[in-house]
């Protein structure tokens, strides 16, 4: 369960990695909503992969680093995804393996 701490460290973590704050398209609205709703869909998708992740036990993950890694592999990661599941689950596995060992 998330205590309040935890919260404020997620909150960080998506204004400083995910920069949810900040919008390329300043002057139009749709794009700026198009922009979070992009931002949102990416930080779904990230706690997504952190819920499939079979973690051992006393085995813990820096979540910056989680996002860094899977930024550094997002192209990868959207062509995996027109793939069959077999491919996407090694993918994941690959990809739980690295954040694992940042």
């Amino acid at each position: 369960m998330f205590c309040q701490w935890d919260i404020e460290l997620l909150f960080k973590l998506y204004k400083s990695y995910i920069k949810i704050g900040q919008f390329k398209a300043k002057a139009n609205v749709s794009k700026m909503l198009c922009e979070l709703y992009a931002k949102l869909c990416i930080i779904i998708i990230f706690h997504g992969i952190l819920g499939y992740m079979n973690l051992t036990n006393n085995v813990e993950i820096s979540l910056p680093k989680a996002v860094l890694e899977l930024k550094r592999r997002a192209r990868e990661f959207f062509t995996v995804l027109n793939m069959p599941i077999l491919r996407i689950r090694k993918f994941l596995e690959n990809l739980t393996i690295e954040i694992q060992l940042t």
